[in-house]
């Protein structure tokens, strides 16, 4: 597993680009990665992201299965620098009983009945106690409980534009204190992320202390 920093160069016009649309960033990150012969490629390479924003400062953390390759953006000023670290002994390290400290942002969500399909939808939770409660579930699904409140705080809306169609999320920023109960599922899901959304900047974990 690793971790890359990619410091973005806001003078960019592709980088104007994707930051206002979320579907154009999730490509921008593919183009730091081979092309690979698969349906879904961002699942099969365990490419996660999220967006961090210090000052004047927009960086991407991501997370994948393979290092990525910056050099085309590197060359297209499109960023300003890129740095990969490999994780797979944090992920090791990680034993049942440990205390971590977990930040995450997510769009809680429940599935509701669809009149148009026989498929159910998702609607995304805007209760602050049923977001608490969704993500507490999905924790201890995986490996893990929450030992102390849930800090939940709002975070940037997502807009983007697939093709012709357009999509909002609003997602929620979470932030606890989990104690491992199963080390292999707790790492499953570290290294899958959490709910929707993934391709677009949610779902990766940071792990705080």
């Amino acid at each position: 597993m690793y971790l890359t920093k990619v410091i973005l160069n806001l003078k960019s016009r592709r980088v104007l680009h994707a930051l206002a649309n979320a579907n154009e960033m999730h490509k921008l990150v593919m183009s730091l990665f081979e092309d690979v012969d698969s349906k879904t490629p961002r699942k099969d390479m365990g490419i996660l992201y999220l967006m961090d924003i210090k000052g004047n400062d927009v960086s991407l953390l991501i997370q994948s299965n393979i290092i990525p390759n910056g050099e085309k953006l590197l060359n297209g000023y499109v960023i300003n620098s890129i740095q990969t670290k490999d994780i797979k002994n944090l992920f090791n390290s990680i034993k049942n009983g440990d205390i971590l400290y977990l930040e995450v942002l997510s769009e809680p969500y429940k599935k509701v009945e669809n009149n148009s399909s026989r498929n159910s939808r998702r609607k995304a939770l805007v209760n602050s106690t049923e977001k608490a409660e969704w993500f507490e579930r999905k924790i201890k699904d995986h490996g893990c409980y929450v030992t102390e409140n849930v800090v939940l705080s709002n975070a940037d809306t997502i807009y983007g534009k697939k093709g012709n169609s357009n999509f909002v999320y609003r997602p929620s920023i979470y932030r606890c204190c989990v104690k491992v109960t199963d080390t292999n599922q707790l790492i499953e899901l570290l290294k899958h992320g959490l709910g929707s959304g993934k391709a677009y900047g949610m779902g990766m974990f940071k792990i705080l202390k």
